[in-house]
């Protein structure tokens, strides 16, 4: 997932990335979020104490390999 163009997170953007997680890991793929992710964007994660749930990558292209 690119989010490297979102500036702004919320309990609804949480929920979708927290939604699509699932549904990959059903699947059996992967789910990476791939930066660089906004200050707003990496305290959603930080307040939320979701972090270490995700995969993260610097990049689009990085997230891709």
């Amino acid at each position: 997932m690119d989010l490297s163009r979102v500036d702004f997170g919320d309990s609804g953007l949480l929920n979708a990335l927290l939604s699509g997680r699932a549904r990959h890991l059903r699947e059996d793929r992967a789910f990476v979020i791939a930066g660089p992710l906004s200050s707003a964007v990496v305290r959603l994660f930080s307040i939320t104490g979701t972090q270490e749930h995700f995969t993260f990558a610097e990049s689009l292209g990085h997230a891709l390999k």
